[in-house]
């Protein structure tokens, strides 16, 4: 989908390739926190090949995606 990938938590953290940060981030989970989960960007996030698992919770303050990397290399 994008050829970079910045992650920002107040501030600029890293911006590298899909690939490069799939490989530091193998086997972990990663949460985004949106304003609102849209269910067919979900459909989308659950058919990518490296996803083991992805589920949105709702909260308060709006929404989260919470996704679990899988351990195997592309």
């Amino acid at each position: 989908m994008c050829d970079r990938i910045g992650v920002i938590k107040q501030r600029l953290l890293v911006v590298d390739t899909p690939q490069n940060l799939r490989q530091r981030l193998y086997g972990r989970k990663v949460v985004f926190h949106l304003r609102r989960a849209d269910p067919s960007v979900m459909e989308l996030v659950k058919a990518l090949p490296f996803i083991r698992d992805a589920q949105a919770v709702n909260t308060s303050s709006g929404d989260k995606i919470v996704i679990g990397l899988d351990d195997r290399k592309p």
